[in-house]
């Protein structure tokens, strides 16, 4: 900032040998000191000139709003979480917890690499699969020849609940199914195995089936369990890629990959119940059934359920869509 004071040098108390007083006058450029024993000099206000005043605002302006900009940037979100517990906390709301944030940060990652990857279902199958069980079924019958035997059936099936809920087919477990109790057979046993844990297998209990639709609920112990992104069927669009993971043959986190061949395919059952079902040409084997197939963003869009088995087929394999099954299991569960 300028200041006119910059020549005024001493000037209220010049003294010569005599002691006389100087003054300095606003002539100063052109007239040189001038002598008087009486003059008092007044104080005066100096004023900014206009240059000055603008050269204030623009520099106040551009330091305000560098201040309001760095505030907004850095200070405001690291303040933001604070207020937003103390608000919360005042409304009685639930605050989310920090490893559903850090979830839905791992989803967004998956998400970002599935659209970088040059081979997405790479990136699908790594996100999908922590959350693709194998269930396998026992159950002891009475055979008329051989007496007592034990019959065996395996299946995939999806958690869809953090804390062990899981959506699997209705046949897959049907062995073990007591209709009269709606639970499990006394002779029969249904054990889950998770991803890289196949030596510890979960003992699961049977929460509700609707035969009808090909639908089951199992609910294991424990919690923090992975649960599966469901997605939404209606809007799946014919060729689409299609990715089916499961229990194929006994092989843990099988991945075929395909599109979406047809949608609304019906499909009636031995019992005379129709389904209208999602077509596609992954390969679903024995064991997939209860599995996950996944679109390109890894979303669960269906349970892998049936697949064609005839001479001159190939490649016609059903799912029932995520969101008739989402519909049916959330009844189930309540």
């Amino acid at each position: 900032m300028f200041n006119d004071n910059n020549n005024d040098f001493n000037k209220d108390n010049l003294n010569d040998s005599s002691n006389r007083n100087y003054s300095y006058s606003s002539s100063f450029q052109k007239s040189p000191f001038y002598y008087s024993e009486s003059y008092k000099k007044k104080k005066t206000k100096k004023g900014y000139n206009l240059f000055q005043l603008i050269l204030i605002a623009v520099m106040s302006s551009i330091l305000g709003g560098g201040i309001v900009f760095l505030a907004f940037q850095f200070i405001a979100p690291a303040v933001q979480p604070g207020f937003d517990n103390y608000f919360n906390s005042i409304r009685g709301t639930n605050i989310s917890s920090s490893n559903t944030s850090n979830k839905e940060q791992e989803l967004k990652s998956y998400k970002i690499e599935i659209e970088k990857s040059n081979s997405p279902v790479t990136w699908i199958a790594k996100k999908v699969s922590p959350s693709i069980v194998g269930i396998k079924v026992t159950a002891r019958v009475q055979n008329f020849f051989f007496g007592e035997q034990e019959d065996k059936g395996e299946g995939s099936g999806i958690i869809i609940r953090e804390d062990g809920y899981i959506l699997t087919n209705y046949h897959v477990i049907s062995k073990a199914y007591d209709s009269t109790t709606n639970k499990i057979s006394s002779n029969a046993k249904i054990e889950v195995f998770l991803p890289e844990q196949e030596e510890k297998p979960y003992t699961a209990e049977i929460i509700g089936v609707d035969w009808r639709t090909d639908i089951a609920v199992l609910k294991i112990k424990g919690s923090g369990f992975q649960a599966a992104e469901l997605g939404d069927s209606d809007i799946v669009e014919v060729g689409e890629l299609a990715v089916a993971i499961g229990n194929a043959g006994g092989y843990m986190g099988s991945v075929t990959a395909g599109v979406i061949s047809g949608l609304n395919r019906t499909i009636q059952s031995d019992s005379g119940y129709e389904f209208k079902l999602i077509q596609t040409d992954a390969a679903i084997n024995p064991g997939n059934s209860g599995g996950a197939l996944v679109n390109s963003e890894g979303k669960v869009i269906g349970v892998n359920s049936i697949k064609v088995v005839a001479q001159g087929f190939e490649g016609i394999g059903f799912a029932i869509p995520i969101n008739t099954a989402r519909e049916i299991f959330e009844n189930l569960i309540e």
